[in-house]
């Protein structure tokens, strides 16, 4: 699998010149013992690996490791005018850490990005889990409210978010785009923490009926993505029905 592909440069964007997203966090994922993924539960994902198309062109590579069932990166710029860095990471069905997504979706205009940790377990009958995982965030979380300017508008995206999400759109004035920066800073500290502390931090879910609830759930979050996501809609446009369902496999 081509890593190289996760440059911002190697994709047509005219209108602008994009965020370096992909060569940002890739040497933080990179300290992961990370496998290549091309086949996720039976369906073949190397199709989404690289697409150029009149309409849109980018990567989306998936990858694996001892505790991690799917990791999700990628940069897409569809027609020459919006770039987008999606990326998902979820725990192995022996483990209950959070689900880590985050997108970056960038235009002329500005920015709309989303950063979070979704919990696995019942924040409040396993508050140990929050205390564990999530609270230690905080001081990041604190420290980038300028950064959140919005409450998301999709109620189902809300239902599954932690106490620390953060998100919103972000305009640029003109040609200046060091406005984004503090963006693309938020996004680094949050991947940081969590590749730094959350994963190497989990250990082995060991109550049965807890491991069936954290797969159950994160069963349900892929779906509910996979389904409501907004970007469904324009990737079957340009990608046709079956290309895209694989795309949305890949990437969620």
């Amino acid at each position: 699998m081509n890593s190289s592909l996760l440059n911002s440069k190697s994709w047509k964007c005219e209108a602008f010149e994009p965020q370096p997203i992909p060569e940002t966090i890739w040497p933080i994922l990179a300290k992961l013992d990370l496998k290549p993924l091309t086949n996720f539960q039976g369906v073949d994902i190397t199709d989404a690996q690289e697409t150029r198309l009149p309409l849109m062109e980018g990567c989306l590579l998936a990858f694996y490791t001892d505790k991690i069932e799917k990791l999700s990166v990628g940069f897409s710029v569809f027609m020459k005018r919006m770039a987008m860095t999606p990326l998902m990471i979820a725990p192995n069905d022996d483990y209950d850490f959070p689900m880590f997504s985050a997108e970056f979706v960038e235009n002329p205009g500005g920015v709309h990005f989303l950063v979070d940790m979704h919990p696995l377990r019942d924040l409040v009958i396993d508050s140990w889990y929050r205390e564990k995982y999530l609270d230690p965030v905080d001081p990041i979380w604190k420290e980038y409210q300028d950064v959140q300017s919005e409450i998301n508008p999709l109620p189902w995206y809300r239902s599954f978010l932690s106490p620390y999400s953060l998100g919103g759109r972000h305009k640029v004035e003109g040609s200046d785009r060091s406005g984004l920066l503090r963006v693309v800073e938020c996004l680094v500290k949050y991947l940081e923490y969590y590749v730094d502390h959350v994963i190497p931090n989990a250990e082995p879910i060991k109550d049965p009926q807890a491991k069936e609830f954290v797969i159950k759930k994160k069963k349900a979050i892929r779906e509910i993505y996979q389904t409501k996501d907004p970007g469904a809609g324009p990737l079957v446009k340009v990608l046709g029905v079956e290309l895209a369902k694989k795309h949305l496999h890949a990437l969620f």
